[in-house]
């Protein structure tokens, strides 16, 4: 029997099926044999050289295994020894290119976040048709680029066309990483600035401060120039001289209004504002240091010094924020009403659905982190969530790690309109406050999705929601003419501006609350509202 193994395993080294003499010869009774003992070095000898031409035609798995199969039946030979050697030069050197490739990898992935597409292409040219990854991020260059064109031109067809809110739109639409490594995009972007610019300065000086706010938050979605930040504190400023003459402060008006004329010494109604708000104190002063001043009404609050009015006012906001609606100001019917929870969907026929979060603060991360986040996504699970909190009118952005917001890592920010929040490699939030005078804001996500695929974007309700064709509201529809208000009040949603309010087809009084799970006509426009599960 022996016998007739060895003439087996001499015909199989003489046809060079070396795999098959191996497993003859690999019996123990059978290498204790004399002429075993010659055919197991012929045998490891044709192994490392089949092995030598594994590792010269690049296949070092094969070549892994003849080294190992020769070295099992002939020991530290010399020539098993060198294959081995040779072996390790060459793991060694694999190794060393498997980190240039992901270097370059990594340097073309970043040249394309950037906007350089060409320079990326240029690093991977010699990969590019050795290297899966390498062909796959070149593909994706190339869409890039065809994306760009397409929206290049269609931002040049708004602008012949004096369209400059929808090449805005387009072009907040584009990652602003991006633009810089284009030039002609990077010229349509300076182009588009200096025109908002123009357009906030001339309504501001002409006083037209409605006009001047939209073009200002148009120009914030694309710029965070130090410019747009003087014209955003100007208006802000603005409104606090509106507010402070509302609430019968002459004073803190008159203050705001010395420090607007420095910034813009030629805008001739600053003067004018600035003299009634002086000739406005002074005529108040005059009442109340007159006869009527010497009489106390037992219901009415202690006058205050125009030094601590500001003061006393921003408390009197905060208390009206925080507070319930009073008695007086909550329609008489929403008591038989049920109310809305804090989360619920808005959908609307012909235009979308919409997650509305009406909570202060609320977490944000993978779905299936632990503890469930408030907006659970899904994403990478090893990414961090991250919380977004509103204290007064300014949203803020904390976190555990450093998080990328607009190219800058940060672990706590105050949110601006237009800022990209980056939670993963592909998973970012786009953080937008349409309208300058409502503190509601909205969150489109991107390289993710939400946990039903029908929701466009998601919205953090403060007190409305405003709802209308213009790029000022919160939802934009061409479907309406004018812009409708979506109130939220004793965690209810009121219309009071809509002219037509059918719910179930039946008219419904402008101070009765919208209720759920019901079809519901204002105006235009026909929607449901449903709670999340």
């Amino acid at each position: 029997m022996l016998i007739l193994k060895l003439k087996q395993a001499e015909c199989a080294l003489a046809d060079e099926r070396l795999d098959e003499a191996f497993d003859l010869l690999s019996s123990e009774p059978l290498r204790q044999h004399r002429r075993a003992q010659t055919l197991i070095g012929q045998l490891a000898r044709a192994l490392c050289n089949r092995g030598q031409q594994h590792l010269a035609e690049d296949r070092l798995q094969q070549a892994h295994a003849d080294c190992r199969k020769a070295g099992q039946l002939a020991g530290n030979l010399q020539q098993v020894s060198a294959l081995r050697a040779a072996l390790c030069d060459a793991n060694e050197q694999k190794q060393h290119q498997d980190q240039q490739h992901r270097a370059q990898l990594a340097m073309a992935q970043q040249n394309f976040d950037q906007g350089h597409l060409s320079v990326g292409e240029e690093i991977l040219a010699e990969a590019k048709g050795q290297n899966q990854a390498a062909n796959l991020l070149v593909q994706e260059a190339a869409v890039k680029r065809l994306e760009i064109k397409s929206i290049v031109a269609k931002i040049e067809e708004a602008l012949r066309r004096q369209d400059i809110e929808g090449a805005q739109t387009l072009l907040a639409g584009v990652d602003t990483a991006t633009i810089p490594g284009h030039s002609v995009l990077a010229r349509l972007a300076v182009d588009i600035k200096d025109q908002l610019t123009e357009q906030t300065v001339s309504s501001f000086n002409a006083g037209r401060l409605d006009l001047a706010s939209l073009a200002c938050a148009r120009l914030a979605r694309i710029s965070d120039s130090s410019r747009t930040e003087e014209l955003r504190v100007a208006l802000e400023q603005c409104n606090a001289a509106g507010r402070a003459s509302v609430d019968n402060d002459p004073w803190q008006a008159q203050e705001i209004l010395r420090k607007l004329k420095l910034m813009f010494p030629s805008t001739a109604w600053l003067d004018d504002a600035l003299d009634q708000a002086r000739l406005a104190a002074d005529r108040l002063s005059q009442l109340r240091t007159g006869p009527l001043g010497l009489l106390r009404d037992k219901d009415a609050p202690p006058t205050m010094p125009p030094s601590e009015k500001p003061l006393a006012r921003h408390a009197a906001t905060r208390l009206t924020r925080a507070s319930p609606p009073s008695p007086v100001s909550a329609p008489a019917s929403s008591g038989n009403h049920p109310t809305i929870p804090t989360e619920f969907l808005l959908q609307i026929d012909g235009v979308g659905s919409y997650l509305v979060l009406a909570n202060d603060a609320l977490t944000v991360g993978p779905i299936s982190a632990s503890p469930h986040p408030d907006l659970g996504l899904l994403m990478n699970p090893n990414a961090r969530p991250i919380r977004i909190a509103r204290e007064d009118e300014d949203y803020f952005l904390s976190s555990d790690q450093p998080v990328t917001v607009s190219d800058a890592a940060v672990t706590h920010k105050l949110l601006r309109d237009g800022d990209r929040i980056t939670l993963s490699h592909k998973t970012r939030l786009k953080f937008n406050t349409p309208n300058a005078a409502s503190t509601t804001a909205t969150l489109v996500v991107s390289g993710a999705r939400l946990s039903r695929p029908d929701i466009n974007y998601v919205i953090l309700l403060d007190r409305d929601i405003l709802i209308g064709p213009s790029g000022n509201n919160h939802i934009r529809t061409p479907r309406l003419s004018t812009t409708l208000a979506l109130t939220w009040q004793g965690n209810q949603l009121f219309c009071r501006n809509a002219e037509k309010r059918l719910v179930e087809g039946k008219q419904a009084h402008h101070d009765t609350p919208l209720p759920m799970n019901k079809s519901i006509q204002l105006d235009q426009i026909s929607m449901v509202i449903t709670e999340t599960t």
